[in-house]
């Protein structure tokens, strides 16, 4: 990158020129202005980007426009050979209809940096196809999530997050791509909102590029919710009568990553408090207990995905207990002094 302006100078009949001589420097000052302005807007990084100015580096420099995705067209029905025979009303007759979708700027981006990218080689394979898959969906703003830092794994590791067929048949070749939710979420938290399905309309609808073409390109979305309680199970023991569990988190799976949390009672759970109950970390606490007394329930946290409005339930095992003091005794005295959480009971004389 060039950080330094190539000098003007004038030629030597008039070096000696002192007004001459400052309109180069002025010149060349400014020509270096330019040159630094234009080096701390860093325009070839289009994850820096946004709005008209992403557009317009996008266009005039990668070449790529920005335009709507859009939905498979849905054929009209009713036409003459459209449908079967008697399995529509007669004379009704349903127009097709096709979704489109503005594409912002995190997902153009992600197109970007799909077509762009040079790290994987030009070699077609299954691991190329995967790492780009996992590449579009966990690199947000287009910025490669860097999956050779541990604990990312990507590629032939996750066939079952990000699975792949090719099939042949009597029309040509099948490229199935399945992408599971749940595993997908064990992979990243952070997984952007709709952006399996602005995957998907991306994908069918060629905005991404592939080294070979199939006849068919397929992609099933598999929406598996489930919810887990970790740890299930909390337990607290002691002589004080009033004891809090540790924290209980729970994980979502599989969702779009914008969740609502409600914490009730399945079972039992009378005297015991759910201090956060809207919250997917809690703890429980019971008061007022009596010694020798147990407290038990089930806790029930119901997790609600807010876009898709899919449901999943995790519980949790609540067991509180207040336990007898232990027997300290006095010396110089038969009797016994009850101690509770350390602190000496008052023995009348």
């Amino acid at each position: 990158m060039l950080t330094k302006t190539i000098m003007a100078y004038p030629y030597q009949e008039y070096a000696d020129d002192d007004d001459i001589q400052a309109l180069i420097g002025a010149y060349n000052g400014y020509t270096q202005t330019v040159i630094d302005w234009f080096n701390s807007i860093d325009l070839p990084y289009y994850p820096g980007l946004s709005g008209v100015e992403l557009d317009w580096v996008a266009n005039g420099l990668y070449g790529t426009q920005r335009t709507q995705l859009a939905s498979p067209l849905d054929q009209a029905l009713g036409m003459l050979n459209t449908l079967e025979l008697n399995t529509s009303v007669l004379n009704r007759y349903t127009p097709s209809s096709q979704i489109f979708y503005e594409l912002p700027d995190d997902i153009f981006k992600r197109i970007l940096t799909w077509n762009l990218y040079k790290g994987d080689g030009n070699r077609f394979s299954m691991r190329w196809l995967k790492r780009r898959i996992a590449r579009f969906l966990f690199g947000v703003n287009g910025i490669d999530p860097q999956p050779w830092v541990p604990g990312f794994t990507v590629g032939a590791e996750t066939t079952s997050a990000i699975g792949t067929v090719v099939s042949t048949g009597i029309d040509g070749h099948t490229l199935t791509i399945s992408l599971d939710q749940s595993l997908l979420s064990l992979q990243s938290q952070q997984i952007t909102a709709g952006v399996l399905t602005l995957f998907r309309l991306a994908f069918l609808g060629g905005r991404l590029e592939l080294p070979m073409q199939y006849t068919t390109l397929i992609v099933s979305i598999i929406t598996n919710f489930v919810a887990l309680a970790r740890p299930n199970v909390e337990t607290s023991s002691g002589p004080q009568l009033s004891q809090t569990t540790g924290t209980t988190a729970v994980t979502a799976l599989g969702g779009t990553g914008i969740y609502t949390y409600a914490w009730t009672w399945q079972s039992g759970g009378s005297g015991i408090t759910i201090n956060t109950p809207s919250s997917p970390n809690t703890s429980f606490t019971a008061s007022g207990m009596s010694w020798g007394q147990t407290r038990t329930g089930i806790a029930l946290c119901t997790v609600t995905d807010t876009v898709s409005s899919l449901t999943a339930l995790a519980t949790c095992e609540v067991t509180i207990i207040c336990a007898m003091p232990s027997q300290i005794l006095i010396e110089g005295s038969a009797l016994p002094l009850l101690a509770e959480a350390g602190v000496p009971l008052v023995v009348e004389p």
